[in-house]
């Protein structure tokens, strides 16, 4: 049996609702208190607990329209349902929206390289960059096949046999690197979010 050393966490959000509201720079409760509902109330559409569809029924059976919720907030947005729960999002209504589950740490890599080049700042690259930099070349090339830095992102076998070396020889390089670059003060200031 494979080991699952990562736990992860992933949130189901209404990305229109959260976006609009942080362009006008409000929290969730700050936004519930504009438009007049209680934060838990308004936290349930965000978090597609609630439905922005009203509970009522028309004469053949399909729903009246939307609540009264969504009415409050297409109201303050200005904009129509359709902007905010477009396509069939209307009808999604979770019970949970927070779902986790364990990972291997190869599993847990490829994840964070696919994330990191999502979500990587100017100013985090540009200290990987220099400290990459001060790494030996063949620890970068190592480095930058298995992240994807500045190519596709490679497997231990395909690193390997483009060096020519072993995959646990890669593994060992990919190790001394990762090492060499979390003892750099400028590293860790920018991990830890410094």
């Amino acid at each position: 049996m494979q080991r699952r050393d990562i736990r992860v966490t992933v949130k189901l959000r209404n990305n229109h609702l959260v976006q609009m509201r942080e362009e006008l720079g409000m929290t969730p409760q700050q936004f519930a208190e504009a438009i007049g509902v209680g934060y838990p109330t308004y936290l349930n559409y965000e978090n597609m607990k609630a439905s922005p569809l009203s509970k009522g029924r028309n004469r053949v059976g399909g729903p009246v329209g939307l609540s009264s919720v969504a009415e409050k907030i297409c109201a303050f947005h200005g904009v129509g349902p359709e902007a905010l729960w477009p396509d069939e999002m209307a009808t999604i209504r979770v019970t949970k929206n927070a779902y986790s589950f364990s990972l291997s740490l190869d599993e847990a890599k490829r994840l964070a390289g696919a994330a990191d080049k999502k979500l990587i700042g100017k100013e985090m690259a540009r200290v990987l960059a220099c400290c990459l930099e001060r790494l030996a070349p063949r620890q970068q090339l190592i480095m930058a096949c298995r992240f994807g830095l500045d190519r596709e992102q490679m497997t231990l076998e395909e690193t390997g046999e483009m060096m020519g070396v072993t995959r646990e020889r890669v593994m060992q390089l990919e190790n001394i690197a990762l090492r060499k670059l979390r003892a750099m003060p400028e590293f860790q200031k920018e991990i830890e979010g410094g």
